[in-house]
């Protein structure tokens, strides 16, 4: 199976791309859908998004693709993780070609329903290795993070 490692009950994060038959073992696993965040044609994919969706379903996993970009970010591209995240079916495993822009996104919504702030978000995005481009990108998730903390009046 893919190396990854679990956010929470609900959301886990391949620290590799799935290929056709890891997919499988995903679904076996118990794993409901994927979230891949990969762009089409970036870098080597051993399944590029349109070929993993067929390999996903064949699987019986629910697919979804957002296509977040390596080098930039903004709040908006985190909204609609979010709302993918809560529409899909769980377990979710959530991937992109290295586990950081998976992540450094799935820590980032996990951290609002516990009530943490974008401070902490960072800290622990830092120690699963998952931190995400520049300190720009970095800021943005705090922002976020605070941002919908505050929102739902859970930061601590």
């Amino acid at each position: 199976m893919v190396r990854h490692f679990k956010v929470n009950d609900e959301i886990s994060v391949g620290r590799d791309q799935p290929g056709a038959e890891e997919l499988r073992e995903i679904a076996a696993a118990g794993f409901r859908a994927i979230l891949d965040l990969r762009p089409d044609g970036e870098g080597v994919q051993p399944l590029p998004p349109a070929a993993e969706a067929r390999a996903a379903e064949a699987a019986g996993l629910h697919y979804c693709n957002l296509a977040v970009p390596a080098d930039r970010l903004d709040e908006a591209m985190l909204d609609r993780f979010d709302a993918l995240l809560r529409e899909l079916p769980k377990p979710v495993f959530v991937h992109c070609a290295s586990g950081k822009r998976s992540g450094s996104f799935a820590l980032a919504c996990a951290a609002i329903g516990a009530g943490l702030s974008g401070d902490k978000v960072l800290e622990h995005i830092a120690e699963a290795g998952a931190a995400y481009g520049s300190e720009e990108m970095r800021q943005t998730i705090r922002r976020w993070v605070d941002r919908r903390s505050r929102a739902a009046g859970t930061t601590r």
